[in-house]
């Protein structure tokens, strides 16, 4: 019984709240396309509940974590403290509020941040695999924030798998004059110290926030997009409340472009790799779709849609298949009319041949 309805209530309070540039969207991951289309006030297809629940579920997890710091001999304070920042040149200021500020028993203090992630995205950043680029960022704008009222230069982030409540801790450091960030260490509580880490520096964060955020402020104005920063078939993008307007006038987008094969040199390498992996696919297929998402970010830069790197021929094609609407199934309940379920989509295709000698 309860099973039925749960996720459809949540799904039912999933209201999209109003634009505005905040730390938590300012990170180089976070689609710019997507921001602009939430700029413009595009109608936005809701949460899906089950969504809604896991995002829900990731601030009881911090709340958790939040209990079992105070039990230790840290001392956590300036719980949800607004902050805003400024740049110079820019007529707009990024805002947000932290998770807290961390003393430890020498009174050295630190930003306190927490994130609860599924199982697979925790083994990538507690192992240095993947580095979280947007949390990151986060805690710069937080860090040079804070500094308005206190001396702080330095952040914990700390990232729990909600699966196994392990957790791993990214110590940062920030300066504010250089608008540099360093990774001074990474720690898996399961592993240990993860060395690979070490030594990590990102510049300009912050301004590169600004900038992104001004981008998306250029083409509401403008009245443009910017390109789109993933493809159809990542998580990133069937989980965007703006995929259907996004994606619905690609076919004829694609269609439109240059005929004729573009020479791209830069991407030869790319593909004899991508041609590689492909053989592999199925212990290789997160590299295959890196390696393809950059050979089809090549040729948009072209303005193509076939294009000669070296030995190879690139085509990027449109193919229309069938697939489950599962939004639409969760409404049917007789199994008879499951095939009304099924749409239309298109879906990019990347074809890689050797050109023929002669």
């Amino acid at each position: 019984m309860l099973a039925e309805i749960l996720h459809r209530i949540a799904g039912e309070d999933s209201g999209h709240s109003s634009y505005r540039p905040r730390a938590s969207l300012a990170g180089p991951e976070r689609c710019s396309r997507q921001l602009t289309y939430w700029r413009m006030g595009k109608d936005s297809r809701p949460l899906p509940g089950r969504a809604v629940m896991v995002l829900d579920d990731s601030s009881w997890h911090e709340e958790l974590t939040k209990n079992w710091i105070r039990k230790t001999a840290f001392s956590l304070h300036s719980e949800q403290m607004p902050i805003e920042v400024k740049w110079e040149g820019f007529d707009f200021s990024i805002k947000g509020s932290i998770d807290g500020i961390i003393t430890d028993i020498t009174d050295q203090e630190y930003l306190f941040e927490h994130k609860a992630v599924n199982h697979f995205s925790f083994n990538d950043y507690a192992q240095g695999k993947k580095i979280p680029l947007d949390y990151i960022t986060q805690c710069c704008v937080y860090l040079r924030g804070i500094n308005e009222v206190m001396p702080i230069e330095k952040a914990i982030l700390l990232i729990k798998n909600k699966n196994t409540a392990q957790f791993c801790e990214y110590l940062l450091s920030y300066s504010l004059p250089n608008d540099l960030c360093r990774l001074e260490r990474l720690w898996d509580s399961r592993r240990g110290l993860v060395p690979a880490s070490l030594s990590l520096e990102f510049p300009n964060v912050v301004k590169n926030a600004f900038d992104k955020f001004q981008e998306v402020e250029d083409s509401f104005n403008n009245k443009t997009l910017p390109p789109r920063q993933y493809s159809k078939s990542s998580w990133r993008c069937e989980y965007c409340p703006f995929e259907e307007v996004c994606w619905e006038d690609y076919e004829k987008e694609l269609i439109s472009l240059v005929k004729g094969r573009e020479e791209i040199e830069d991407a030869e390498d790319l593909c004899a790799y991508y041609l590689e992996v492909s053989s592999n696919h199925q212990e290789l297929g997160k590299e295959k779709e890196e390696l393809r998402d950059k050979i089809i970010k090549i040729l948009r830069e072209k303005g193509v849609a076939e294009g000669i790197a070296g030995r190879y021929i690139v085509r990027q094609i449109i193919a229309e298949i069938s697939r489950i609407d599962h939004d639409l199934l969760r409404t049917l309940i007789d199994p008879d009319i499951l095939e009304k379920a099924k749409k239309e989509v298109f879906q990019e295709r990347l074809i890689i041949s050797l050109k023929k000698e002669g």
